[in-house]
């Protein structure tokens, strides 16, 4: 059409024209991934209508995106906290182990607790520790409406697990991509167990693949083709973390685990966790050395 009319083509959407807050130019500006961009529509349409929007997301929401501060202001959106919101941090095990007795169990096994603390950690044995999803929502449940979207801003809440979320809801999934995950292996490893192993520790500290950042290792393993193929396929930037930058952190005071093995092999001590700490600019070590056969991956998140 502008073509034929000798104009100027300006391609925009309903939101931007009515000057209402789109969520995915939201996402993009923010480095955040849409899990289900199907749902975007039923947002977006709310908004147009002069709907209220539910948004569940970081404490600090209002100071990380000042965006919906401003909505929030406008009654366009209300923000709920999911830390405050959900009563979603129990730990339990088979014996009913006391709390701080377990945590001092996970700390021992180098388990990280859950980066928002949503999911409950079940310890099954003394040589098996796996986290399981639990969603226990507080009464605060009742301020929501079952036909307000809703917005979840998170590296990996659902509130599918949670039956107790009105099911009529339309629900879009931002994934913020914050996860620096750090990878170690032996020498030729195939792509798909390293992979596997990767997704499986996500999925254990509650995290969604979209929340990837990058991946990182050491420049001893920067042409293993199972660690390339697999940033590749999670279409994720590969990092390459110099050794010295290794050998400069202080692992003990990290609480980082050690291999004497490891570091005979490679040169340092600490190659997943390490890797994955600095590639998030030294932030919050999520998961440190989860160990498979013939491979170790960890997870680091940026600070916010």
């Amino acid at each position: 059409m502008a073509s034929i009319s000798g104009g100027e083509a300006v391609i925009t959407t309903a939101t931007d024209v009515a000057g209402e807050l789109s969520f995915d130019t939201f996402a993009k500006k923010y480095d955040m991934a849409i899990e289900n961009i199907e749902q975007l529509k039923h947002i977006s349409g709310a908004l147009l209508a002069g709907k209220k929007v539910n948004v569940f997301t970081n404490k600090n929401a209002k100071e990380l995106y000042p965006e919906l501060a401003e909505e929030q202001k406008r009654g366009m959106i209300d923000i709920f906290p999911l830390s405050d919101f959900f009563k979603i941090y129990k730990i339990r095990n088979k014996n009913n182990t006391k709390t701080e007795d377990l945590n001092a169990n996970l700390r021992s096994k180098n388990i990280i607790t859950s980066h928002i603390e949503t999911y409950n950690i079940a310890v099954t044995d003394d040589k098996n520790v796996k986290t399981t999803p639990i969603m226990s929502p507080s009464t605060n449940i009742d301020n929501i409406v079952s036909d307000i979207p809703i917005v979840v801003i998170d590296e990996g809440f659902s509130l599918n697990e949670c039956s107790t979320i009105p099911s009529s809801a339309p629900i879009l999934y931002l994934r913020p991509r914050t996860i620096c995950a750090g990878i170690g292996c032996k020498r030729n490893m195939e792509q798909k167990p390293i992979e596997e192993a990767l997704l499986q520790t996500l999925k254990e500290a509650g995290l969604h693949p979209l929340s990837l950042k990058c991946i990182a290792t050491i420049p001893l393993k920067s042409d293993e083709p199972g660690i390339i193929g697999t940033a590749a396929n999670l279409n994720v930037p590969l990092k390459i973390i110099p050794t010295e930058k290794i050998e400069k952190l202080d692992i003990s005071q990290l609480g980082i685990a050690t291999s004497e093995f490891v570091a005979s092999q490679t040169g340092v001590l600490s190659v997943s966790t390490a890797c994955s700490y600095l590639a998030s600019g030294k932030g919050e070590i999520l998961r440190d050395k989860a160990k498979y056969k013939g491979i170790t991956i960890a997870l680091s998140k940026e600070k916010s």
